[in-house]
């Protein structure tokens, strides 16, 4: 059951801190061209105005504390392996993708650790000169390990494949996606059988927003809201239902990117009553030209509240990301 506990904390401190620090863009495209997009409230159909193209690399380096009764305890400690990130965007077609791989490992017992693999893909197409159509998919996939027991194993995997639109027009626009989220997790203890299951839900995102980039400054504001359906489990855990809503700026001056963004998600179990509250903050600065060489840092703070036992959990995070855009 520990080991159990701990891959699902684990799983949900690393959604909550890859989320947050790609910021988002279901209206309009991000100004940062560095931000990790992975499991973030990303909208496919946004991409061919997210120019110019790029290539990337990049790293996140974190940690959580928990506090049980006014008693504050280190949790968990994440680094990534690598983030590689591409994009091609052309006159009427663009397309990007982005792997990467984080690693979790427990503060409280050396013994235990996470590892996760994250994959996003997009690609759409202009339609006229204000309206795009775009598929995308992101998936990630985490497993639990301990040394001590090598046979056993706890398994996670999310993947969503959805579909965007966007209108854009002189700078303002709109955008909405949608797509079935399938959960798949598997336990295994020997001696004890397999427990595998599979659980479909429905996520949107929709978005209204302003982005315009003029050569060596630009603007970025907007506004979206992201729900994901509650999956019932029969004997693993359920996930919660989630309703986040967040608001960005990003502004660039002389090259220099300034971005912050307030992003606050409630979780419901079952019967509708909060399960969890969390409040994301997080700020980003760098070099970002039209062309040549980028370099961004981005900084999250996360506080998450469980009402029925007052636990509070602080995430830090730290994601630096190069790229070169041509």
């Amino acid at each position: 059951m520990k080991r159990i506990a701990f891959l699902l904390c684990a799983a949900s401190a690393l959604v909550a801190i890859i989320t947050a620090p790609a910021l988002a863009q279901v209206a309009a495209p991000r100004l940062n061209p560095n931000a990790f997009e992975a499991d973030n409230a990303i909208n496919p159909a946004t991409v061919p105005w997210s120019g110019p193209s790029r290539i990337g690399l990049g790293i996140l380096d974190g940690s959580e504390e928990r506090t049980v009764n006014g008693v504050t305890t280190p949790d968990s400690e994440q680094k990534s392996k690598y983030v590689v990130q591409g994009r091609y965007v052309g006159e009427n077609f663009a397309v990007s993708a982005e792997t990467a791989k984080v690693e979790y490992t427990s503060s409280n017992n050396p013994t235990q650790s996470a590892e996760f693999d994250v994959a996003v893909v997009n690609g759409a197409f202009v339609i006229g000169e204000m309206f795009s159509i775009g598929i995308g998919l992101q998936n990630l996939t985490g497993e639990f390990k301990d040394s001590t027991a090598p046979a056993d194993s706890n398994k996670a995997e999310f993947t969503l494949p959805q579909v965007g639109l966007a209108l854009n027009f002189d700078g303002f626009s709109l955008g909405a996606s949608t797509g079935t989220e399938t959960i798949k997790k598997t336990s295994v203890s020997p001696p004890a059988a397999d427990v595998q299951e599979e659980v479909d839900r429905k996520v949107t995102r929709a978005g209204v927003g302003y982005a315009m980039r003029d050569s060596d400054k630009g603007l970025h504001i907007e506004a979206f809201k992201e729900t994901k359906e509650y999956a019932d489990f029969t004997n693993l855990n359920d996930d919660n239902e989630e309703d986040s809503t967040g608001v960005v700026l990003e502004v660039v001056f002389a090259n220099i990117l300034l971005g912050v963004e307030a992003v606050s998600t409630e979780k419901n179990d079952k019967t509708g009553k909060l399960s969890s509250e969390k409040d994301a903050k997080l700020f980003s600065i760098g070099w970002v030209p039209e062309q040549g060489l980028s370099v961004t840092v981005t900084v999250e703070q996360d506080e998450t509240t469980n009402p029925f036992n007052s636990t509070v959990s602080n995430e830090d995070s730290t994601f630096v990301g190069v790229a070169w855009l041509f």
